[in-house]
């Protein structure tokens, strides 16, 4: 060693703790935050927050920084810093948004973490839940049993968990069944060329599989090319992240409208096939509507509701239009007798286990509910995406509908149409009148439309059950692209043959029932490939009869009641349809006073 190598690396060491030590005092970080993209809706759904040091920290990089504090033992005091930095610019995010922030394991699992890191979050008004605490998979192995228990502690005030660059670490699998996360972020390596290399693109397709029936959402970091970013959305990758989609930025951000347009139509054309699939349609039908809290709601006030309503086994809570989780009646109302009373009812709510969307098919649910702990089985499995909570589906209206797929499920889902039958119509109905006399029915399903093709018959004997079968499931596409049924939570059912029923909130139909309309007389008057002839020709012109009934559910009593409406509007229909002429499709309201329908009804 030549003379003054020690000194001068001492010194060395001084200089850069001096340095760190200077940016921590003044605070000389700035953060930057990447989007998260819902790949279902376009939206940003979360944002990871990035660490810069400031122009006047005298650093180039955060990767030289952080090196600097960790070898001057200041790690500890540079990510306190940095973490207030982000929490205090989420406080402006909209409801909802989630921010993702990353800690070195040492930090986490040093015993004054969860503690601070909670008083931080509940300083500025938020609630934990918004926050997602990425752990890197190929953490030093030596931190492990310490990190399991911090998760733990972490996990019980409310923050979710995930593991970040999953498929880099050597231990994986290991990581991922000993933390058990609410996200996985699947590592670039496995996202970098996934259009063009089979074993990648199998990979993530077996862990899209895994993580819907474990209740973990996925993540896709690195994307950099549209090939990526479709095939992704072609294997069902629920979230994306990387430069494609947006780079780090100092300020809330979100996708152009172009950008939003391009993702919402890829994610919609992969779903189409599931879409048409008869099995995937038992999870929007089966589902009831859910009581629902904000997760910054006092427990207390919580409690207070349930104790009037006997019935109400618990609540979804959300975080704007986010799904935190389930809380049963059960852990309300024995938090609300002790310590944790005025807390707010998301810091008591477990991470959503097993969140759904609608055209989740009955096996998915019956796979997730499968796969719970004994604890579990009896809780609800919450049904939503992205933009909207549809409702919940209970263990009981599982079974029911799983013991009447044997032998029931050509009347429980039209095969042709991918809609529910007669008998999940009818469920839904008689669910729909129960609602209306209620105040928690308040912004449910009002109005309801009844509808079917004019000259059905004879456009059969013209031209074939084949063709007739092709104009049917026309008019089911015009339906899903006029309602997005899916997407909106409008309801629509094919009652066998030519005739449908929708159902909606009022205004809903009245509003978009003329597009559907208008859309179907288009096509009428056009060529039909599939069936290799015009869908209108003089002998037997094609149009769409509509009933719409407004309010219709306040009304009736039973659902054969609604289509007693529908046989008395028929009458009125057939002389409309007789003064506009053939071939054109009409929309007939039912504008009779209540009093006026209750007493023909009883009569």
């Amino acid at each position: 060693m030549r003379p003054g190598t020690a000194t001068n690396s001492v010194s060395g060491a001084a200089d850069r703790a001096a340095r760190v030590r200077s940016v921590v005092d003044r605070r000389a970080v700035t953060a930057a935050f990447q989007p998260i993209v819902c790949l279902q809706t376009g939206e940003v759904a979360a944002f990871e927050a990035l660490c810069r040091p400031s122009q006047d920290s005298g650093y180039s990089s955060p990767s030289e920084l952080f090196h600097d504090a960790e070898q001057s033992g200041l790690i500890w005091d540079l990510e306190m810093v940095t973490r207030t930095t982000a929490i205090e610019a989420a406080a402006s995010f909209p409801d909802g948004v989630l921010l993702f922030i990353n800690n070195e394991p040492a930090t986490i699992v040093d015993a004054r973490f969860a503690a601070l890191f909670e008083s931080a979050v509940r300083e500025h008004g938020l609630v934990p839940s918004r926050f997602v605490l990425e752990i890197t998979e190929a953490a030093d192995e030596q931190l492990v049993g310490g990190l399991m228990e911090s998760i733990q502690r972490l996990r019980g005030k409310g923050f979710q968990i995930a593991i970040d660059d999953a498929g880099a670490g050597t231990s994986g699998l290991n990581r991922l069944m000993l933390v058990r996360p609410t996200w996985l972020k699947l590592d670039r390596e496995l996202i970098d060329r996934i259009d063009t290399d089979r074993y990648k693109y199998n990979l993530v397709r077996f862990l899209v599989h895994f993580a819907r029936l474990s209740g973990v959402n996925i993540i896709a970091e690195g994307i950099e090319r549209e090939e990526e970013l479709s095939a992704l959305i072609g294997l069902g990758v629920s979230y994306g992240q990387g430069y494609f989609l947006g780079k780090p930025m100092p300020r809330y951000q979100l996708l152009s409208d172009e950008l939003r347009a391009w993702v919402v139509s890829r994610w919609q054309a992969a779903q189409s096939g599931r879409l048409n699939d008869s099995r995937a349609v038992p999870a929007g039908t089966i589902c009831r509507p859910a009581e629902q809290a904000q997760a910054s709601s006092p427990v207390h006030e919580m409690a207070a509701r349930l104790l009037k309503s006997l019935e109400c086994g618990g609540v979804v809570v959300m975080d704007g239009r986010r799904v935190v989780g389930w809380c049963s009646r059960e852990a309300i109302l024995l938090a609300a007798e002790g310590e944790q009373a005025a807390e707010p009812i998301g810091s008591i709510t477990p991470a959503a286990s097993g969140t759904l969307p609608p055209e989740a098919s009955l096996s998915e649910i019956l796979e997730l509910v499968s796969v719970r702990d004994d604890g579990e089985l009896t809780q609800p499995v919450v049904i939503a995406n992205r933009e909207k909570l549809f409702g919940v589906v209970t263990l009981r209206a599982l079974l029911g509908a799983a013991a009447g797929v044997g032998g029931a499920s050509d009347v429980r889902v039209d095969g042709l149409t991918g809609f529910p039958g007669q008998v999940a119509a009818d469920q839904r109905i008689k669910t729909l009148v129960s609602e209306a006399g209620q105040s928690s029915g308040a912004g449910q399903h009002t109005d309801a439309a009844i509808m079917d093709i004019q000259n059905f018959h004879d456009f059969n004997g013209a031209f074939g059950y084949e063709a007739g079968d092709q104009l049917i499931i026309k008019i089911a596409q015009l339906i899903r692209e006029t309602f997005r049924p899916n997407e909106t939570g409008v309801f629509a059912a094919c009652l066998g043959g030519d005739r449908f029923l929708l159902t909606a909130p009022a205004g809903v139909l009245g509003e978009n029932l003329p597009k559907l309309t208008a859309a179907f007389d288009k096509l009428s008057s056009q060529s039909a490939p599939d069936a290799g002839q015009k869908l209108a020709i003089p002998q037997c012109p094609t149009a769409l009869r509509v009933l719409l009934i407004e309010e219709a559910f306040a009304r009736i009593a039973e659902p054969r009641q609604l289509f007693v409406i529908e046989r008395q509007l028929r009458l009125r229909a057939r002389s409309e349809m007789r003064r506009v002429g053939p071939g054109r499709s009409l929309v007939i309201r039912d504008d009779r006073r209540l009093d006026q329908r209750v007493r023909r009804l009883s009569a």
